[in-house]
C-alpha cells in the first residue's frame, strides 16, 4: 500500500514538474502573440494612412510637373484627382491635407487660366504641403 501511495505521489510530483514550465511557456508565448497582433494592427493602420497620402502627394507632384511644362489640361487633372484622393484625409485632419482642401477652387481655377499664374500657384501650393508635414 506504501508503494501505491508512493508512487501516486511520485506520478503526480512528475507531473506537476512538466506542467508548470509548460504553463508558464504557454503564458509567455500568448504574451507576445498578443503583442505581435498589437504590432500588426499598428502596421496596418499605418498602411491605411500612407497609401492614400502617398497616391495624392503623386497627384499633386504630377500636376506641378504638367504646370511646369505647360500643360495646363494634364495639370489640371492631376489637381482635380489630387484633391480627390486627399479628401478623405482632410476630412480626419490630416495636417497638410486639411488645408490644401482649403486651396482647391484657387488652384483649379488658376490651372485653367494657364500661364504664369497657374505656375506660380502651383508653386506656392505644393511647397504648402511639404510645409505643413
Amino acid at each position: 500500500m506504501k508503494f501505491v501511495i508512493s508512487g501516486l505521489i511520485c506520478l503526480i510530483v512528475g507531473f506537476l514538474i512538466g506542467f508548470v514550465p509548460m504553463s508558464m511557456k504557454k503564458v509567455e508565448m500568448q504574451k507576445q502573440l498578443e503583442d505581435c497582433g498589437d504590432n500588426l494592427k499598428m502596421v496596418y493602420e499605418r498602411l491605411e494612412f500612407s497609401e492614400p497620402y502617398r497616391i495624392a502627394l503623386n497627384e499633386f507632384i504630377g500636376a506641378y510637373m504638367a504646370t511646369m511644362n505647360k500643360n495646363y489640361g494634364i495639370a489640371n487633372t492631376r489637381a482635380i484627382s489630387g484633391f480627390e484622393r486627399a479628401q478623405p484625409l482632410a476630412d480626419k485632419g490630416t495636417s497638410p491635407f486639411a488645408e490644401a482642401a482649403k486651396q482647391r477652387d484657387a488652384v483649379v481655377a488658376a490651372l485653367a487660366k494657364g500661364g504664369n499664374t497657374a505656375e506660380a500657384e502651383m508653386r506656392l501650393f505644393l511647397f504648402s504641403l511639404y510645409k505643413g508635414e
